[in-house]
């Protein structure tokens, strides 16, 4: 039993991924987690192997903010320039957005607390153990996949506007053409419903679409207009208005509260429905949806073209810009490189994928294509906040960058 143990379970080394020779494949063991989502663990793959690295930057940076440790950036650039830091010149604190403060911090302790740096370096080793994993390798051939298709998104994106210019255009022309036939049909009826042509300026207002507007706005021909009557009318609206809103004033505070309670509830309902079909965010990040999907599908074409372990190897270790152009040579030769679908396709594609999704993830999936697609936005707003909460010199160039 023991022998058999020994048979099937190999050996190894624990010599790290990275200084591994690259050249060996990729053991069968591990599955392409990208290509192949469907399941939760492919899932939770994605999460871990795929955005992990965003979520440590952040924690450290985090910890290197809130305590003044061996890790704090800001604690490293004070040691190496503030050993004079309290005779800088005003000056030069504003140009360079750093100042000294006493030696007395008032909220800190006087013990030395080493727990954020315990909390970077779990992370770091954490982070490290994942770069150095197979299933990481998948990423780095993804990331190669996006390097050899280059531009492809932002032609997807200028294709993209060119058909909705294109739909925006025919849809002008078919108002136009529907308004022409509408004239034209007045033109022919005309004779018959009005009889004779008109006569005066005001006829000449009140004929065509003018007849849709009220007749207070246009006086009347040959006709004396009763000045008293448009006074009692106006008298009686007014008296009208005034009793309505002594009736609104006498309402008791039960009514008052239950109204309240009705707009609550409507409006509650009214954001339950935005978030359970959320098709007004969808038409915000639709263009980066769409970019998404076509990406995915020719990265899947890249490595079902890639199936042969040289390509796959090449894939791998194609870290520069010379071997990621020969590798984009060898592919294009094949055809089923070139078998691209019409957009019109893609499009339809896109569209279903989006309704094949679960109403309960549909507005997450809205609202991170929508956070990628105003991504601009988002980092001049938060540049803004930076220099606002500390100017200088040096930060004002980031709300303009």
């Amino acid at each position: 039993m023991k022998r058999c143990i020994q048979e099937e379970h190999l050996d190894d080394d624990n010599t790290p991924l990275s200084e591994a020779d690259f050249n060996q494949p990729i053991p069968a063991l591990y599955n392409d987690f990208i290509s192949t989502k469907g399941n939760l663990l492919a899932y939770i793959h994605t999460a871990v192997f795929l955005y992990s690295h965003w979520v440590s930057m952040i924690i450290i940076l985090i910890c290197s903010i809130n305590d003044g440790t061996i890790l704090s950036f800001g604690y490293i650039i004070a040691d190496a320039f503030c050993k004079f830091g309290f005779a800088f010149p005003c000056w030069l604190e504003r140009v360079i957005g750093l100042r000294c403060v006493s030696n007395e911090c008032p909220g800190y302790y006087k013990k030395t607390s080493l727990i954020y740096d315990v909390i970077c370096f779990v992370i770091l080793i954490y982070q490290m153990r994942v770069f150095n994993s197979w299933y990481f390798q998948f990423v780095i051939m993804d990331y190669r996949a996006d390097s050899i298709l280059g531009s492809r998104g932002g032609q997807l994106l200028l294709e993209l506007k060119r058909r909705e210019t294109q739909k925006n255009n025919r849809r002008l022309q078919s108002n136009v053409r529907c308004l022409w036939m509408m004239i034209e049909e007045e033109d022919k009826l005309a004779p018959v419903s009005i009889g004779s042509p008109p006569q005066s300026h005001e006829e000449i207002k009140r004929s065509g679409y003018y007849h849709q507007v009220s007749e207070r706005f246009f006086p009347l021909p040959n006709s004396d207009i009763n000045f008293e009557q448009e006074q009692t009318s106006f008298l009686i609206s007014h008296e009208f208005e005034e009793s309505i809103r002594e009736n609104l004033d006498t309402t008791t505070m039960v009514e008052k509260t239950v109204e309240v309670l009705d707009s609550v509830r409507v409006t509650m309902m009214h954001i339950f429905q935005l978030l359970n079909n959320p098709e007004w965010l969808y038409r915000i990040s639709k263009g980066d949806a769409f970019v998404a999907h076509v990406l995915d599908k020719d990265k899947k074409r890249i490595k079902a073209v890639l199936k042969d372990v040289t390509f796959v190897i090449r894939l791998r270790i194609a870290d520069t810009e010379d071997k990621l152009r020969e590798l984009h040579k060898d592919l294009v030769v094949h055809e089923d490189f070139q078998s691209v679908a019409s957009s019109n396709i893609l499009w339809n594609e896109a569209l279903s994928e989006y309704r094949a999704i679960h109403p309960a993830f549909k507005f997450l999936y809205c609202f991170s294509h929508s956070i990628i697609a105003q991504s601009q936005l988002i980092c001049f707003i938060l540049m803004l906040i930076v220099h606002l909460s500390k100017s200088s010199l040096i930060s004002f160039p980031l709300p303009l960058m």
